[in-house]
């Protein structure tokens, strides 16, 4: 479940590398993002199914910013694995099922703020809504896709070869908290979740979703062991516990628990990668129809402030 006013964000680095030795780089951003703007409008639109069609990302809107340089993408995310949502009476013990409809999911939006200019030696800082349940191969494979066919060019004279973008997101890490994690431990523990839904053998039959969970305590271990710990265990149980939430204590004591898919590599964005909490004053909805500006505004900033610090180390080295 998603926190109604406020959301946690990664951050991350893109790059481009060419399809072959023949490619070259004439690959910009803000190209290829406009290129696809045309497209969401489209009778197919931008969206891919995966998992035997179960799961579809589709890139609801994008819009510029020329003042940041920025490019903000809103995403819908669908899975009809979930189960269906269940909404409970604080006061009384009643509980009201919404099932879904055929051919339906339950739908989570996140979005994505890109710098449109690249840092160079680093490559474009992005910004990301994590949404938990969503593994972020999904993300990378549906990215790739499109960017190589919205990037594909001729380089040659006689236009006889193509080249085309292939993308690489690397977390940014937090130096801080990769420090704390390989020295001291600041993984404090690891809870694996799963939900479903079962019949409530009783007169109104009823659906409840009950949550399985498995939680395993890293307090008393240190440095690189508890992240070995916790890539044993993802590697054991993650089919079966497909959420996970990470605790993760500061060296001045303070802990703080992020929701993630329990694939390894979400995992490790939130254990070594740069991440900020930000707070809304309006409630955000689970799925959101348009670019929520309340939302991204703040992440712009973070973007901008983070691009400044960066450059600035550039520079000083």
């Amino acid at each position: 479940m998603l926190d109604a006013k406020s959301r946690w964000v990664v951050f991350q680095i893109f790059n481009f590398t060419p399809n072959s030795d023949q490619g070259n780089f004439p690959f910009k951003m803000k190209a290829i993002l406009e290129n696809m703007r045309e497209r969401i409008n489209s009778e197919n639109g931008l969206v891919k199914v995966y998992k035997n069609n179960t799961i579809a990302l589709r890139i609801r809107d994008i819009q510029f910013n020329k003042e940041s340089e920025t490019a903000t993408i809103l995403f819908v995310y669908v899975d009809k694995n979930v189960s269906d949502p269940a909404f409970g009476q604080l006061e009384k013990n009643e509980i009201r099922t919404e099932p879904k409809l055929e051919g339906e999911g339950i739908a989570l939006s996140f979005h994505y703020v890109i710098a449109l200019k690249k840092i160079r030696n680093l490559g474009y800082i992005a910004v990301k809504e994590q949404v938990p349940g969503l593994q972020s191969h999904y993300i990378l494979s549906f990215l790739r896709n499109y960017f190589k066919m919205f990037g594909v060019t001729t380089c040659s004279e006689d236009d006889q070869i193509e080249s085309w973008p292939k993308l690489k997101i690397e977390i940014l890490a937090s130096q801080k908290l990769t420090d704390d994690v390989n020295t001291r431990g600041a993984i404090s523990g690891i809870e694996l979740i799963k939900r479903y839904s079962i019949e409530q053998l009783d007169e109104r039959a009823v659906m409840k979703e009950h949550v399985h969970r498995l939680k395993i305590s890293l307090e008393k271990v240190q440095g690189e062991e508890s992240l070995s710990i916790v890539e044993r265990l993802i590697n054991r149980f993650s089919k079966e516990f497909p959420e996970a939430k990470v605790t993760i204590k500061r060296n001045e004591g303070k802990s703080y628990t992020l929701k993630t898919s329990s694939d390894i590599h979400s995992v490790k964005d939130l254990i070594y990668g740069k991440t900020e909490k930000i707070g809304v004053n309006v409630a955000l909805p689970q799925c959101s129809e348009a670019i929520r500006t309340d939302l991204t505004s703040r992440m712009i900033r973070l973007l901008l402030a983070e691009k400044y610090v960066q450059k600035k180390i550039r520079s000083d080295n």
